[in-house]
């Protein structure tokens, strides 16, 4: 068995090389002081001082390993998905690279003996001339360093001056009033398991119509009026991305009413989709200890949450996506709600980033007057698409429940998909990084109502065969209502159940 690293990073320094870089996805890693103690198969040359992106070096290692380059280069946008290049074609545009965005193939390197050098002495940028040995270089478009995180409103800064900021002073005369029956909706992002929370926010409108609502728009976020209602309301309703630098108040009550299932780990065996960023440490209202509710669907969700993080109280099992999705599916006149044809199948790809997705353009053309394809990602950022397929963001689970076919690289829908008992193709073109570096809660052969696809090419012949014979994916249909079982089956109550447990009633 290897027990090398796959990638090995080089910080020359003297000074304490452990838990740098620990927040890195990629758990097979080490960080070395020289280029002879590196055992990686790859290299990466990064200072002590530099915050990389988390996901970088799995993102680069990927891309190198898929077109089995000699050199992966980040933070170039040529495109969204990796691009092969020559250094040639780098250099028109690149006269110079940033020496810490390269990850290098260790046996490549090795015999660049100038070039090596360079880089152990630290150099900043590297002529791109240097790379022009180089067989196959890819590019990728993620940037490599990690954004800069706004700091947060501190709201002891109001007790001084109450007028230092207006967030600190919202909040501050927010909190000396009493808690507010309010229900305050802060949903950041547009990911799309939260496409179904309006319809939470309407349903309880008509139920409780005394308990006024308000929801943070995003140009509202961080201001005053946001502030002022997070110090009012008795209950605040969230997402697993919710942050906030102001604490929550003894009394009010989190929910987190939409939790993403995946069924993949990420990054080490804590999975780094809750709490993000800070999963591994700890919740930003740590001030409180932990999330009051958290919903999900099914004993399996209740089993991942479990394992992820420590702050949860109670659990509900309830899903206002899967009500969503199953009371869509319901409705007989959907595809013409949707302005779908209704004599060809339709298709949807779902995709964790846009970053994930794989080109699609040979499958739009070979099927574009057959099939209808739409797709959908995790994140709600935006596909680069071929003719032929529409991305779509809003009404997400009606989209889901007009779909005959799921096409995922394992995004989070694909458990709110097997609650209709239809077919799925996992497209897993990075079958290493699926197995050995991420892991995942189930054995995937074995519960997945469809079949695993490695390649586009194998997905368009898997289409082919499907759309002659719609049984030709039937191999694992007897999968269908275990997979369904394992997703939760909504019961149709999911708002009426949260309510109960948010308001404390019997």
């Amino acid at each position: 068995m290897n027990t090398y690293p796959d990638v090995s990073i080089i910080v020359p320094s003297d000074g304490e090389l452990t838990g740098l870089f620990a927040n890195q996805t990629l758990s097979s890693l080490e960080v070395v002081a020289d280029f002879p103690a590196a055992t990686g198969t790859w290299v990466l040359f990064a200072p002590d001082h530099l915050v990389l992106e988390r996901h970088i070096v799995k993102n680069l290692l990927l891309a190198a390993e898929e077109f089995d380059a000699d050199i992966a280069l980040g933070a170039v946008r040529t495109a969204w998905i990796p691009t092969v290049v020559s250094a040639g074609e780098l250099a028109k545009d690149r006269p110079e690279l940033v020496a810490s965005h390269l990850l290098f193939r260790r046996s490549w390197l090795k015999d660049r003996v100038l070039l090596l050098d360079e880089l152990v002495n630290g150099v900043e940028k590297i002529p791109t001339s240097v790379l022009h040995e180089a067989k196959v270089i890819v590019t990728i478009a993620q940037e490599i360093i990690a954004p800069k995180v706004k700091k947060a409103p501190n709201p002891k800064n109001a007790k001084g001056s109450p007028f230092k900021n207006l967030p600190s002073l919202g909040y501050f005369m927010a909190r000396i009033l009493p808690l507010k029956n309010e229900v305050l909706f802060d949903v950041e992002g547009s990911r799309a398991i939260d496409s179904a929370l309006p319809m939470l926010a309407k349903q309880w409108q008509q139920d409780h119509p005394k308990f006024p609502q308000r929801w943070i728009a995003a140009k509202q976020r961080n201001s005053f009026t946001h502030a002022w209602h997070l110090g009012r309301a008795r209950w605040l309703v969230v997402n697993e991305v919710f942050r906030n630098g102001l604490p929550k108040r003894e009394g009010q009550t989190m929910v987190v009413a939409a939790c993403a299932m995946p069924l993949l780990r990420v990054g080490r065996d804590n999975p780094d989709w809750v709490l993000q960023p800070t999963s591994e440490r700890r919740p930003a209202w740590s001030q409180v200890g932990r999330w009051d509710i958290a919903c999900v669907a099914s004993p399996l969700g209740e089993q991942i949450l479990r394992s992820s993080t420590a702050y949860v109280g109670e659990i509900v099992h309830a899903s206002i996506f899967g009500d969503a999705l199953v009371a869509a599916a319901m409705d007989s006149k959907l595809r013409s709600r949707l302005a779908l044809d209704l004599d060809r199948p339709v298709v949807v790809f779902t995709f964790f980033t846009a970053q994930s997705a794989p080109n699609l353009s040979a499958i739009a053309e070979s099927f574009k007057d057959k099939i209808q394809f739409i797709a959908v990602t995790d994140d709600g950022s935006r596909l680069q698409l071929p003719d032929g397929v529409t991305q779509v963001i809003h009404d997400i689970p009606s989209w889901l429940a007009a779909s005959d076919l799921m096409i995922t690289d394992w995004s989070v829908l694909t458990l709110e998909f097997g609650r209709l008992k239809r077919p799925v193709i996992a497209l897993e073109t990075h079958h290493l990084d699926v197995v050995r570096r991420r892991g995942t809660y189930l054995n995937l052969t074995e519960v997945l109502p469809g079949v695993i696809a490695e390649s586009v090419s194998e997905t368009l012949s898997l289409l082919n065969n499907w759309l002659h014979a719609r049984d030709s994916l039937d191999a694992s249909a007897n999968r269908s209502e275990s997979f369904a079982a394992l997703a939760g089956s909504p019961t149709g109550d999911a708002a009426a159940s949260i309510w109960s447990a948010m308001a404390g009633e019997q």
